[in-house]
């Protein structure tokens, strides 16, 4: 390996490790488009100056949702955020002893924690869809073959086309000879197509027979089997009818639960104003306005009949079936 290879080997590491947060058509590239010849291709210079300004068959899948968008997203819902608040309250004017009227916590814990694992398990599915391999191919550079991996590959490079290759870039046809190309993956046809000198090449195609030379005139995100590909992953599946009936039935609960909480709240607080009595392990207990966190008084018994009223209108535990029932 040569002075110069060793220079482009560690400049298109660098550019691998560094990414990019949004792929960059050639288009966009301040670069020479070059028509290398099928006996020279392109020369060492021209190849380090594609990799120095990232025109390279590096592709950037993109995802809907990072992990951490998939936590929230489970954990912020209309009905978690319901019962979060609830509780808060709960706990904040009642105090210690509401620890049992707060199980409805665990449905919520639970319905949070499937939903996040198959979301999360979808997603790493949808990032291992891969419509090229990546076996090795062969390129004239320097006028010598040589055998890369096709994320090697940049900008004008004359690829090397011999039967069993898969196509890894969009180009023309440089050669004289006909060669015979698969397109099943791109067009559902499994005929083989002759194709001729001039004639356009798609990367995700097959080589059934023929040798010949495409120049690499699209790459990476610009091919149009990537372009499927990101459309692929970025197709958002819409919510099952049993999910949406759910949804619409807790919201439709939750604006009946809401104003009533607060009107047994209303109704506890002026009935403990006006008889501030309540029986404690047999005995008679008056209440205070408020107390100590922890303690009875009238605001907490007042808290703890509005918001329990919510707790038990609203069907956690129908979300909770519903998210195992779609699981399994």
């Amino acid at each position: 390996m040569n002075f110069i290879n060793i220079s482009s080997f560690f400049t298109l590491k660098k550019y691998k490790i560094l990414g990019m947060k949004h792929h960059i058509s050639h288009k966009d590239i301040d670069i020479s488009r070059v028509d290398a010849s099928i006996e020279n291709g392109l020369t060492s210079e021209q190849v380090n100056e594609r990799i120095e300004k990232g025109a390279v068959n590096v592709t950037k899948s993109p995802t809907n949702k990072s992990y951490l968008k998939i936590v929230l997203s489970n954990t912020f819902t209309f009905i978690n955020i319901l019962m979060f608040s609830v509780a808060t309250l709960l706990i904040v004017f009642v105090g210690p002893r509401v620890i049992l009227n707060l199980m409805f916590l665990i449905i919520i814990f639970f319905n949070i924690l499937i939903g996040t694992v198959e979301e999360c398990k979808s997603k790493h599915a949808v990032e291992k869809l891969k419509l090229l391999g990546d076996s090795k191919i062969k390129v004239k550079r320097n006028g010598v073959d040589e055998e890369i991996y096709p994320r090697d590959i940049v900008l004008d490079d004359v690829v090397i086309l011999n039967p069993g290759d898969e196509i890894p870039v969009d180009g023309m046809i440089l050669g004289d000879d006909v060669i015979e190309v698969n397109e099943s993956l791109l067009t559902g046809e499994s005929v083989p197509v002759k194709k001729h000198k001039g004639d356009i090449l798609y990367a995700g195609s097959f080589v059934v027979s023929g040798i010949n030379y495409i120049k690499a005139d699209k790459i990476g995100n610009d091919t149009y089997i990537c372009s499927i590909e990101s459309k692929a992953k970025l197709t958002k599946q819409p919510k099952s009818k049993l999910l949406l009936s759910i949804n619409k039935i807790v919201k439709t609960l939750a604006s009946i639960a809401i104003p009533l909480a607060v009107i047994v709240f209303i109704n506890e607080f002026l009935h403990y104003v006006v008889i501030p009595t309540i029986k404690v392990d047999g005995q008679d207990y008056i209440l205070p306005m408020s107390a100590a966190w922890g303690e009875r008084s009238i605001l907490s018994e007042s808290f703890l009949f509005g918001m329990t009223t919510i707790s038990y209108m609203i069907p956690a535990g129908m979300t909770l079936l519903a998210s195992i029932a779609m699981t399994t």
